[in-house]
């Protein structure tokens, strides 16, 4: 039998003149075994704490971000919540950033034409408008397009206004000249995003109630003509974020990715990565989702984070934000 031990574990230790004896080794190999054990449940559970360290970080980063207290890019976090798109390299057109996030309609929302009856809105007594609508996909307001005739020859100053969600989001001047009449088309100075669900209308009102401009109505009262909308849907579509320069070097990276509908999937530098775990989240907002993690490789230097947004059997997705860390 072994005339020695080892210091730490006790293993044992022979000299020249020792005999082997199976029961040693077997002890040894059973201390050997535990010894593993504990040093791997120490690893992981340090790794899983390092985990929800680095998630913890990057959900109050976003909340200061939120708060306006935004404190920049990370060494090794780098994450967007989508309040504009300021770290937004490239997007298809039709995922659209609004709301703390991005969004894609599966479907499109396209001009809305109405057409016009004997009935008359003259500006110069009431507002003129479009009544509120409704989208049903994704889209960007961009105009629209009516028909009218002058009452005076001295022409007109009207204020366009566009209500958005039932707020007032943009305004211009609109100016009818003398003896003009016929059709007019209005480009909006700022174009108006708009997701399935959102309400919008578009109004005229004079700005001076003694000069008078008649714009045709429907059947239901409001403006007869087209509002002029950019289709915006698709059932797919991709968001690269602008490359990030990392000093130094490492091996792993870890992606969160938070949505609804759908489902949002990274790569880093082109490359996939491995789905790890998926759960029922709640962004910062305080708005239930769905949120995965997945893992990948980092060798250092440039960072470039793509992600492919699919609403497969969902009308919309959303997808609220992302955070990588990189070890």
């Amino acid at each position: 039998m072994a005339s020695g031990y080892t210091a730490n574990y006790g293993l044992c230790q022979w000299q020249g003149e020792d005999k082997f004896l199976r029961e040693e080794f077997n002890q040894d190999n059973a201390k050997i075994d535990a010894a593993l054990d504990r040093t791997e449940t120490k690893a992981d559970r340090a790794l899983s704490g390092l985990e929800a360290a680095d998630y913890n970080i990057y959900n109050l980063l976003l909340q200061s971000e939120y708060e306006g207290k935004y404190t920049g890019y990370k060494k090794a976090l780098l994450y967007d919540g989508f309040l504009d798109e300021s770290r937004v390299a490239s997007k298809s057109t039709a995922v659209q950033i609004k709301d703390r996030a991005a969004r894609l309609s599966k479907s499109g929302q396209g001009d809305i034409t109405t057409a016009r009856t004997s009935g008359f809105c003259f500006l110069g007594d009431d507002p003129c408008s479009t009544g509120t609508k409704t989208a049903t996909g994704g889209g960007v307001l961009t105009g629209i397009t009516f028909s009218f005739y002058p009452s005076d020859n001295y022409g007109c100053s009207t204020q366009l206004t566009v209500t958005y969600n039932g707020e007032a989001v943009a305004s211009q001047t609109v100016t009818f000249a003398a003896g003009e009449s016929g059709s007019k088309t209005v480009t909006l100075e700022t174009p108006v995003a708009l997701i399935r669900g959102d309400t919008f209308s578009i109004k005229l009102d004079c700005n001076n109630s003694s000069r008078s401009v008649s714009i045709y109505l429907n059947s239901s009262g409001y403006m007869a003509g087209t509002i002029l909308i950019t289709s915006r849907g698709a059932a797919s579509g991709t968001l690269t974020a602008k490359a990030a320069e990392l000093a130094g070097t490492g091996d792993k990276a870890l992606v969160f990715v938070r949505y609804t509908g759908g489902g949002v999937t990274p790569a880093l530098n082109g490359a996939e990565l491995v789905k790890t775990g998926h759960r029922k989240s709640v962004e910062v907002n305080g708005q239930s989702c769905n949120e995965d993690t997945y893992e990948g490789t980092w060798s250092g230097g440039s960072l470039t984070a793509s992600f492919t947004l699919n609403c497969g059997n969902y009308i919309e997705c959303v997808f609220f934000d992302y955070g990588i860390v990189v070890l």
